[in-house]
């Protein structure tokens, strides 16, 4: 082999190498800056600002479809206990989804539509306590504690939404023992 065709595959190797390195360099920005987007779109869907969480369920692979059905589930659960969902609670319901930034023009949105109107299956609760488990293995003590407070926040405002009758009983039997059971899942 020539000293030329030696210094032509040296500059070759050369080029490749630093080609590979800034193709690893671009890809690693390209995955942060991802990675951000996300984070960002989740805040904007589900009203969460607590970004540490958002970061760790980004990392998980969570979309924000995913994220936001784990969002409303839990008011569902409590707004269709008593198998009856009141149009105040429709709209405690449209209204938290709405403030956790859920677009009227969004798949989710319609789909959560079709939940106020007909009863979703239980097996939609089970689906959420599944990934609920799974979910807060990945979280600390803290952000565990923070998720579980919104939770219980939102599911409460629907609870109380009817009033009852002159401020009575403004949260019946059936929901209050969905909310205790949200507690459970979310305690465990």
């Amino acid at each position: 082999m020539s000293k030329e065709s030696l210094d032509e595959r040296g500059r070759a190797l050369e080029g490749k190498f630093f080609k590979e390195k800034e193709q690893e360099q671009l890809q690693k920005f390209r995955a942060q800056s991802q990675r951000k987007a996300a984070v960002s779109e989740l805040a904007d869907i589900t009203g969460f600002t607590d970004h540490s969480i958002l970061e760790k369920v980004v990392d998980l692979g969570v979309t924000p479809m995913t994220l936001a059905a784990f969002s409303i589930v839990p008011m569902l659960h409590v707004a269709w206990a008593d198998r009856v969902l009141d149009e105040a609670e429709r709209k405690a319901i449209l209204l938290e989804a709405t403030a956790m930034g859920l677009k009227s023009t969004s798949p989710a949105y319609a789909l959560l539509e079709g939940w106020l109107t007909e009863r979703p299956n239980p097996e939609l609760f089970d689906a959420w306590k599944a990934y609920h488990q799974e979910l807060v293995g990945h979280l600390s003590a803290e952000e565990r504690e923070r998720l579980t407070t919104q939770t219980l926040e939102r599911a409460d405002k629907v609870a109380r939404a009817s009033g009852g009758f002159m401020g009575l009983a403004a949260v019946s039997s059936e929901e209050r023992t969905a909310i205790h059971e949200l507690k459970q899942v979310l305690d465990s």
